[in-house]
């Protein structure tokens, strides 16, 4: 198992599903194209804060649809999918638990010259090791994050290129992005599809080593 190889399958995998996941996600996709456009600072923290709790709910949905659609089948996934349930919130509640857990490598950053430098590589390795527990809780598992760390044990050099260099690499290319006049509403469109395509990445990662306990079982 190879990061080319994961990135090829996941765009091979998107590309198998797209009619089904093409019917589920316009709908909360454009929800999140549109909500950077409707934020400003006279709005004040509370519209502020309510947006990014949707934004937030709406991003779950989106990696579960994903998650599901390519790893259970497209008949794992429908219009109730749509709507926030137990799943969701057990994802939202993981992601807090996650970013909890970069936080030692956010703190590399007070590093004097190589900080910034040590912090990509940290976050990078930290989020391959552990999120694999995110396309676990879309399929109703029970992993943990140690469950995740253990099973990439053997990968790490794939799950880091994979599923840590790869989005934070394609973050930081959309903030520098940012700083283009009037490119908002593209770059949010750019952004909710290289999502699209890290939560698909995940998937087909998370697919190869849940088989590979399977077969080694």
């Amino acid at each position: 198992m190879t990061a080319k190889q994961l990135i090829i399958e996941a765009y091979f995998a998107l590309l198998n599903k797209k009619k089904r996941l093409l019917q589920l996600l316009p709908i909360p996709l454009l929800i999140i194209i549109l909500i950077p456009t409707i934020r400003a600072p006279e709005m004040g923290l509370p519209i502020t804060f309510i947006t990014a709790i949707v934004n937030w709910i709406l991003y779950s949905m989106v990696a579960i649809i994903v998650h599901r659609a390519l790893i259970l089948g497209s008949d794992s996934v429908s219009k109730k999918t749509l709507v926030p349930n137990q799943r969701v919130f057990k994802f939202m509640i993981y992601s807090i638990a996650g970013g909890i857990i970069l936080i030692p490598a956010f703190l590399l950053i007070y590093i004097p010259t190589v900080g910034i430098f040590l912090t990509y590589i940290g976050v990078a390795y930290l989020m391959s090791r552990s999120f694999l527990v995110f396309p676990d809780i879309a399929v109703d598992g029970d992993w943990s994050f140690g469950e995740s760390w253990k099973v990439t044990k053997p990968h790490q050099l794939a799950v880091f290129l994979a599923i840590g260099a790869l989005p934070i690499s394609i973050g930081f290319l959309e903030q520098l992005l940012w700083r283009i006049p009037n490119i908002g509403i593209l770059l949010s469109i750019l952004s909710s599809i290289s999502s699209v395509f890290t939560i698909a990445v995940i998937s087909v990662t998370y697919d190869h080593l849940k088989n590979s306990i399977h077969t080694s079982d």
